[in-house]
């Protein structure tokens, strides 16, 4: 019988992104990788560039992300400041739970034909 594959998932890149808006770059996905790899001393990384247009394009993300009065201020956060013990601060928020929906599509397509003993001769 043919291969039948009744759900397919895709997680994102496997990429850092990496967005370049009004003259400065930044890390639009892979936060939680930068952090442990420059904590590993590992600096250089094949990455996805994104040049956006807008902040939207950059896709800063409501509560999740910095202002962009902060983006484009003096000392804008750097994934390097976490690693430094005086610019971090430790505290207890309410847990989020992070909900994933799945969506159900039936689709046609022609079945593989079923092969017989006699036609693998």
């Amino acid at each position: 019988m043919g291969s039948i594959t009744p759900i397919s998932l895709h997680g994102g890149s496997p990429f850092f992104e990496v967005a370049e808006y009004r003259g400065r770059w930044f890390l639009r996905d892979g936060y939680h990788r930068a952090y442990t790899l420059l904590r590993a001393n590992v600096f250089h990384l094949p990455a996805v560039i994104i040049y956006a247009r807008t902040l939207a394009e950059l896709g800063p993300i409501g509560q999740w992300f910095f202002a962009e009065e902060v983006l484009f201020g003096p000392t804008p956060p750097r994934i390097i400041d976490f690693l430094d013990d005086q610019l971090t601060i430790e505290y207890t928020r309410r847990r989020m739970l992070k909900t994933i929906r799945v969506t159900m599509e039936e689709s046609f397509a022609p079945a593989t034909p079923i092969l017989s003993a006699g036609d693998l001769l």
